[in-house]
């Protein structure tokens, strides 16, 4: 009978020490969960920063790119000026001689 008995003492320690063992896994397990929790949180802001200065970025390129067509539309103006003003220059001049040359 002190077979019996101490057989199951030791069953009985060996389920305390199964429940033991799993109590501990799940601590630890509540610890991993809380870590990733966190880690998370953090890829998730980190994601929504990027974003933000995505769209940022977006409308400054927009806005560049909107001043560059406007400078390059107020350089070909003034280079069909300038061209315009050569002509007109080149009337006057030969006007001039034209004038001087009645003259002399």
């Amino acid at each position: 009978m002190v077979i019996v008995y101490c057989s199951l003492a030791l069953i009985a320690l060996a389920i305390i020490w199964i429940i033991g063992r799993t109590i501990g896994n799940l601590r630890d397990l509540k610890k991993t969960l809380i870590k990733f929790s966190k880690t998370e949180e953090k890829l998730r802001k980190s994601t929504e920063q990027i974003a933000k200065e995505k769209e940022s970025l977006s409308k400054h390129l927009e806005t560049l790119q909107g001043d560059v067509q406007d400078k390059r539309a107020a350089v070909e103006t003034t280079i069909t000026e300038v061209k315009g003003l050569k002509t007109s220059f080149t009337g006057v001049v030969n006007e001039a001689r034209d004038q001087f040359k009645r003259i002399n």
